[in-house]
């Protein structure tokens, strides 16, 4: 095991039986592990904007994981193991198993402390804030190796990190709804609050510690582990810092007299603290001061993503309304002359509090700003019970406020001091549903008409006592509501019905601290649904389809060529794959297509291919060629690399597996094994098509054009009726005197559709090379600038005219061809070569002599042939007339 404390979190039991609610006390339920002494805080992982969360598949170990929407199962729900900064296990609260890399799909394993069950949680996207909004979820073991939703099989793999959407994570706060969840504001997507969720965590039982593990600048968890008083703590130092999470055990968990807050008191350090979460503490005033005042408890100024979740909030005292001017907690901006009145601007915004129990004050819970600015102060409460607590219960101010669910009542039938309840004030928008009220008849929602700009009820019910029988609030809207699910969404359940399931016997049940966890719920919960009496649904977070592709272990193979042969040369050791080793030497390599992307490797002669030995599943099994048998050991499939390269993973693992050189070796004769995909130079490979060259006498032609290469062959003794294409029936016409009995290329007519080079000829003499173009080209292609338009033409069977173009090639000289420069409305060129002969040797016999001329005036006058004609162009201008003879007599004259 990790040589770290391990806390784990508990599985959530029923809290209902046949719609009924249990107390708290009663509840049943089995804990997930012995030491799980607070309540751990649980998270979903949400994808990027979406409304689907990763889940478990199944309760089975070593089963994927898959997505849904929000079912509030423990299925959805996860927690952290802190390993150390920064890297941790995220663990089923379901099973405690943890999520595991297995051969790049994502699986539920026992933990055995393997690399690949170490995650780095990373934040990539900020929100319009600068809050970190989504995350990406890395392997430990190999940073570029991320979580990754797919969406074709509705699984979690494990793939090459490319910041796309699917790798992007919210970490979502289970039970966190409201501002201070993830929330749409103004239009844009807003972060959650995670509070210490990223950091170690420590329990601290005296007020030092306290003090000590909230004033650090690192993300934690500080859990109350013993009953502290704060009393005597000087108040200037009871800094909260960003990120933290304050959660109290179920054994010890009250703190007496705080007055914590989240600010520097002087306003000489840095802006206010953002991101905190307080869960399950006991809060207690039980000290009056010499004028007869309590302490704040909680203060926040200019705090921003805040949740305030499942706390007891008490005092001791009386209460005094004309000295008592503490409160349980208190969200502000400093005044402008206080002592950190330089932050009197910046103003306190995402903030929910849910699941609190307030108990016998009179300034109970107020927000509020000490400027005119209107634009912040998002705020949700919900869920919470107040008792005989007078007034500001609470006080909104400047902002945008939704107050829903909560429940109002006195203690021993009455408050004598009961005030208003549910307070607008200046500025503020309030939007007020389902709520109870018991004791607080006529006070029970007080906005200020004058300066609050807008407060709407509906759903909420009143009685005199918590005896009496409620009835629906009387209360006169103001103003215009703002739609709360344009924000977020939300469940109500009835503010009053009859049986047992509405408001106040939720919050008696579920409102405050805890001895356990079983007894903190959540309306989320899946085990809550029924007390819903309607869902408030918002479509701020994106909707995606899934399918139901194979799972995880199944890539995505290339689709490959099979008309061609290719040499695979590994990436690592750049050594070629031979016949089971890695050698300096190319090896000829076909491919044949089998079912669903998979492929089958022989050699050139398609006589034997690649194998598994033995059809072995595991690591190391040697692959070796041998006779063909239709083994599945012989199936492998393709898989690209961004890089260009391909892994080649194995049908008999379900593509887990890959051939690689064992052991990364780098040497020659090397073996090539089976390995579990690790995406390591060593198995990933190069292909690269291999095509046979054309040989001839005169030369050798090497074709470029990979599609249509196939209908290239290289021809002699070109004549009148000789093919034109290889893949047309078409014939030459007359050949012009040079060019007949020439050795020539017969390309595709096709290959004219081909951009790019289309051949490489090599002089295997010294030559006059030729190439026919349509005369319907209309430009000429680059490739032929240089070369020389003769005034000879030729033509086919479709009456098709072609332009001459020669130039001279010496031996061993490699000349590139390419492209024919136009498709529409023409065909593709052709190419032809003789041999450079001595020049008026035109019955070739070496020698340039009178017979040479004797045999060229017979030819003029077509009283005869010549036996070399390329002799006869001295004139090199591609036509034989009495020019050439003419030179010809002028050469034996010089001799």
């Amino acid at each position: 095991m990790n040589q770290h404390t391990r806390i784990t979190s508990v599985l959530l039991a029923a809290a209902m039986t046949a719609g009924l609610f249990v107390q708290p006390g009663t509840l049943s339920g089995t804990a997930e592990a012995a030491d799980a002494s607070y309540p751990v805080q649980e998270f979903r992982m949400g994808i990027s904007d979406t409304d689907r969360n990763i889940n478990l598949h199944s309760g089975e170990t070593g089963d994927y994981l898959s997505t849904q929407t929000q079912n509030g199962t423990a299925a959805e729900k996860w927690y952290l193991h802190y390993v150390s900064a920064g890297v941790y296990e995220i663990v089923s609260a379901q099973t405690g198993c943890i999520i595991t890399n297995e051969n790049g799909l994502a699986v539920m394993s026992p933990d055995t402390d393997g690399a690949n069950q170490r995650w780095k949680i990373v934040p990539v996207e900020q929100d319009f804030e600068g809050y970190d909004l989504y995350y990406k979820i890395v392997s430990n073991a190999d940073n570029g190796a991320a979580l990754t939703f797919r969406d074709g099989s509705n699984s979690i793999g494990v793939e090459s990190y490319t910041g796309a959407d699917a790798q992007k994570f919210r970490l979502d706060l289970n039970g966190l709804e409201g501002f201070a969840a993830v929330s749409k504001v103004d239009g844009k997507l807003k972060a959650g609050t995670i509070g210490g969720l990223l950091g170690e965590t420590v329990i601290v039982k005296t007020a030092a510690d306290l003090v000590s593990a909230l004033d650090s600048t690192e993300p934690k968890t500080v859990v109350i582990g013993a009953d502290i008083d704060l009393g005597s703590q000087d108040k200037t130092k009871q800094r909260i810092r960003d990120d933290k999470t304050i959660v109290g055990s179920f054994d010890s968990n009250t703190i007496y007299d705080s007055q914590l807050r989240n600010d520097d008191f002087y306003g000489a350090d840095d802006r206010p603290s953002q991101n905190i979460v307080i869960r399950n503490v006991n809060w207690v005033a039980r000290t009056l001061n010499n004028n007869g005042s309590g302490v704040i408890l909680l203060q926040f100024y200019g705090v921003r993503n805040l949740w305030l979740d499942h706390n007891s909030f008490s005092a001791t005292f009386g209460q005094n309304k004309d000295n008592e001017v503490g409160k349980f907690v208190w969200i502000n901006t400093p005044a402008a002359n206080w002592s950190d009145g330089k932050y009197n601007g910046y103003n306190p915004d995402y903030i929910t509090a849910s699941y609190n129990y307030f108990k016998n004050r009179y300034w109970t819970f107020a927000f509020g700003s000490q400027n005119k600015d209107t634009s912040r102060l998002h705020t949700t409460l919900m869920y919470n019970k107040w008792e005989q607590c007078s007034r500001r219960c609470p006080q909104y101010s400047n902002g945008y406020d939704h107050n829903y669910n909560n429940y109002h009542t006195v203690t021993d039938g009455s408050n004598p001091n009961k005030s208003s309840q549910v307070i607008g004030g200046e500025g503020s928008r309030v939007v007020n549903e389902n709520c109870r009220f018991e004791g607080y008849a006529g006070n029970e929602l007080d906005p200020d008409r004058n300066s609050a700009i807008s407060f709407t009820e509906s759903g909420s019910y009143t009685s005199d006592s918590p005896s009496g029988t409620p009835s629906a609030v009387s209360f006169k809207n103001l103003g215009s509501a703002w739609t709360v699910t344009d924000c977020y969404s939300y469940s109500l359940i009835a503010a009053y019905n009859t049986k047992g399931t509405d408001v106040k016997a939720f919050c008696n049940a579920y409102s405050g601290s805890f001895s356990s966890s079983q007894q903190i719920k959540y309306i989320t919960d899946s085990d809550m649904s029924s007390l819903v009496e309607k869902a408030c649904k918002s479509n701020f977070l994106r909707s995606v389809n899934v399918g139901n592709e194979p799972v995880g272990f199944l890539k995505t193979g290339a689709e490959m060529d099979t008309a061609h042969s290719f040499v695979i040369r590994n990436k690592g050791s750049q050594l070629y794959l031979s016949d089971g080793i890695q050698t300096e030497e190319e090896t000829l390599f076909r491919f044949q297509a089998d079912q669903d992307g998979y492929y089958r490797i022989f050699d050139a002669e398609l006589k034997s291919c690649l194998w598994v030995t033995d059809n072995s599943r595991d690591n190391a099994a040697i692959v070796r060629l041998h006779t063909y048998t239709g083994d599945a050991g012989e199936l492998f499939k393709f898989v690209e690399q961004a890089d260009g390269t391909y892994t080649i993973v194995s049908k008999l693992t379900r593509d887990a597996s890959c051939l690689g050189v064992a052991a990364g070796s780098l040497e020659t004769g090397a073996q090539v094994v089976q390995w579990s995909c690790d995406e390591t130079p060593s198995q990933s490979w190069e292909v690269s098509i291999r095509i046979q060259p054309l040989t001839g006498v005169l030369m050798d032609a090497a074709v470029l054009d990979t599609v249509y290469d196939s209908s290239w062959s290289l021809e002699q003794a070109l004549q009148t009726g000789s093919l034109v294409y290889g893949d047309r029936d078409v014939t030459y016409g007359e050949i012009p005197a040079a060019l007949q009995g020439a050795e020539y290329l017969r390309p595709a007519c096709d290959s004219k559709n081909t951009q790019g080079d289309l051949v490489q000829i090599t002089a295997k003499a010294d030559l006059v090379l030729c190439a026919a173009l349509d005369t319907r080209v209309e430009q000429l292609p680059q490739w032929l600038e240089g070369w020389t338009k003769t005034e000879q033409v030729l033509d086919n069977s479709k009456q098709v005219v072609y332009a001459l173009y020669c130039r001279t090639v010496q031996t061993g000289e490699t000349v590139t061809l390419g492209s024919n420069g136009q498709v529409q409305g023409c065909v593709q060129y052709t190419v032809f070569a003789v041999q450079q002969g001595l020049s008026g040797d035109v019955n070739g016999d070496g020698q340039c002599t009178a017979a040479d001329a004797v045999m060229l005036q017979k030819f003029l006058i077509r009283a005869g042939s010549l036996t070399n004609p390329t002799a006869a162009d001295l004139s090199g201008d591609g036509v034989i007339n009495g020019m050439d003879l003419v030179l010809l007599k002028r050469q034996l004259l010089v001799k």
